[in-house]
């Protein structure tokens, strides 16, 4: 499955439209590269990269430029508004990437954590899933950015 967030076309919406079902209203990802969610997610303000959907479909996390980590939820009345990650106000970072068994957000950079020096490299750090959200940060690797993992945890 692919998914590719791009500029949008059309980012003079007013209102957040009312978005349900999964992949955020949208048609489910193909093998033909597409802007996701023009307009709500892509837009013609920032670049926005790194997507990730948690396990279950009901957390979608993306990096926006300029800003940081977003987040939309599902909720009973349909998906959120894109904010601002609530663990970027504690744990700075971004290119996320959420493990297959939900429990762990792989993020690069941690300033506030870790504060880089000039010429420090980018770092992997993990988040571990709690009852509040995302927390407990664990410095992984430097020289590292953008981690993904295979099905048996492997980074």
């Amino acid at each position: 499955m692919l998914l590719v967030a791009a500029f949008a076309i059309d980012a003079q919406q007013t209102e957040f439209p009312k978005l349900s079902g999964p992949y955020l209203g949208q048609k489910p990802p193909g093998l033909t590269p597409e802007i996701f969610a023009p307009g709500i997610v892509s837009s013609i303000e920032a670049n926005e990269y790194a997507m990730a959907f948690t396990p279950d479909g009901k957390e979608f996390y993306f990096n926006r430029g300029g800003v940081g980590v977003m987040v939309c939820s599902l909720s009973d009345t349909g998906w959120t508004t894109p904010a601002k990650a609530p663990f970027q106000k504690k744990y700075k970072g971004g290119a996320v990437h959420i493990m297959c068994h939900g429990k762990r957000l792989l993020m690069n950079r941690f300033p506030g954590v870790h504060e880089l020096k000039d010429g420090e490299p980018d770092s992997i750090w993990a988040l571990q899933k709690t009852e509040d959200g995302w927390d407990h940060p664990e410095f992984l690797i430097a020289w590292g950015m953008r981690a993904t993992s295979t099905l048996d945890g492997t980074i």
